[in-house]
């Protein structure tokens, strides 16, 4: 959906590369863009007559064992970190699709399986290595330029380019995966059961509720009709898993199926259901909980689903997420307690307005129990955003600060764009430290 035609794509094999093509770019006047993993459907990879730096070179893991820690880079996709840590026992936070870049994930929070259990993706970034908008090649970590750090965790990729992230990795054993299909007509009694016993789950269950229409050789695909299928992993002992998802209330509803497995198994589960070359339209936002109102709302969309796929995803939070404090880094609305996602994907772009629609009707639905903002990563396709809904008043006011200090002429404009500080709102310029 995306019909931009850039003037260059250069793939770069290291930073020194990268920061060549940033200064050769701005002293041209030569717009230009970044593209990791390409998996930001709002166009943010691709750029009109200017010049887009492709990082899919650059997609090193290198694992250090002993300390516990993986180097990965700029191009690299979550399936490429999952296996390699996954060799060792370990596991990092990432997100739900295999497919998904490293960098861009990380860049908006990096939320997922684990989120309830480890945390957010960003909450286990140690450092990380970015070209500024002068070309400059700096470490960004707690302590050397520690003001770039707080904005690369979750303010998005305005301040430079990222080409090199380190993770803490933690050991994982096994993880216990279940689906639970249930049908429309018994969907209000099953949302309403698993609203109600929300403040009672451990942070090890992470769940996600989606109302969907279940293909060929899914469980429970009731010809291919929408249902509601609650998804959810257990990282913990398997031999607690049960009780733990007996919390749910759900077990007299639909059809399960569960299985004792890898973690990154279940990372690469749901890729069939997000393929390249699809024509995508998303949505996101933050709920409180399963008010009446939205199971409502994700009833009546179900009447009037799309033809192809589409989707309303409901990703439980809490847990260690709220552990970090909110003015920890940039990543906004710790307290939120569920993300939503309206999703369209289809095929035949004489469907767009069909599933476009959809997606926007259902969304401004559900936006009317939401809070304001949405996770960043899924911002951007639909228009201008009003940033200060996103990350309030006076993280935007600091992000803008930081954006000046690291690209005061404003090279990198990815969809969530933070602009740089008024100039009334001048700050010096500190000396940055570079990386080794």
């Amino acid at each position: 959906m995306i019909d931009r035609r850039p003037l260059a794509l250069v793939r770069c094999a290291d930073s020194t590369e990268v920061s060549i093509v940033v200064k050769a770019t701005t002293a041209a006047g030569i717009p230009l863009c970044v593209k990791g993993g390409g998996h930001q459907i709002s166009g943010g990879a691709i750029v009109e007559d200017g010049v887009v730096i492709d990082l899919g070179l650059m997609r090193t893991v290198d694992v250090d064992v002993v300390a516990k820690t993986v180097t990965v880079g700029g191009g690299a996709l979550l399936g490429d970190l999952d296996r390699a840590v996954a060799r060792h026992g370990l596991a990092v936070p990432a997100g739900v699709v295999s497919h998904t870049g490293v960098g861009g994930l990380v860049l908006g929070g990096g939320i997922g399986w684990l989120s309830r259990s480890r945390g957010l993706t960003i909450d286990s970034l140690l450092g990380a290595r970015v070209i500024t908008g002068d070309g400059d090649v700096v470490a960004a970590d707690e302590l050397r330029n520690a003001d770039l750090f707080w904005a690369v965790r979750g303010g998005g990729g305005s301040f430079g380019v990222v080409v090199e992230y380190t993770f803490g990795a933690e050991p994982i054993g096994p993880v216990t995966f279940g689906t639970r299909v249930v049908r429309l007509s018994e969907a209000r009694q099953a949302l309403e059961a698993y609203g109600s016993c929300l403040p009672t789950l451990p942070r090890e269950l992470q769940v996600m509720v989606k109302l969907q229409k279940m293909r060929d050789g899914e469980v429970g695909t009731f010809g291919g009709e929408p249902a509601i299928t609650f998804e959810w992993l257990w990282c913990g002992d398997p031999q607690r898993a049960h009780d733990a998802v007996n919390l749910l209330g759900l077990a007299r509803f639909g059809t399960e199926r569960v299985r004792v497995t890898n973690f990154a198994a279940v990372q690469s589960q749901q890729d069939h259901r997000y393929p390249h070359g699809y024509r995508y339209f998303l949505k996101p936002g933050h709920l409180a909980g399963i008010s009446s109102d939205v199971i409502e709302t994700i009833i009546a969309a179900a009447g009037e689903m799309p033809t192809e796929d589409a989707q309303i995803e409901l990703l439980l939070l809490g847990g260690a997420v709220d552990d970090v404090p909110e003015g920890g880094c940039a990543y906004p609305n710790r307290s939120a307690a569920i993300a939503f996602t309206v999703t369209g994907g289809w095929r035949d772009r004489r469907s767009d307005d069909e599933h476009s629609d959809w997606c926007r009707a259902t969304h401004a639905a559900l936006s009317r129990s939401a809070s304001p903002g949405g996770y960043v990563n899924f911002l951007g396709a639909d228009g201008p955003l009003a940033l200060s809904d996103v990350f309030g008043e006076q993280k935007l006011a600091k992000l803008r600060q930081i954006k000046r200090t690291y690209d005061p002429n404003d090279v990198f404009q990815p969809p969530v764009h933070i602009t740089p500080a008024e100039p009334e709102e001048t700050i010096d310029r500190p000396v940055l430290e570079e990386a080794q």
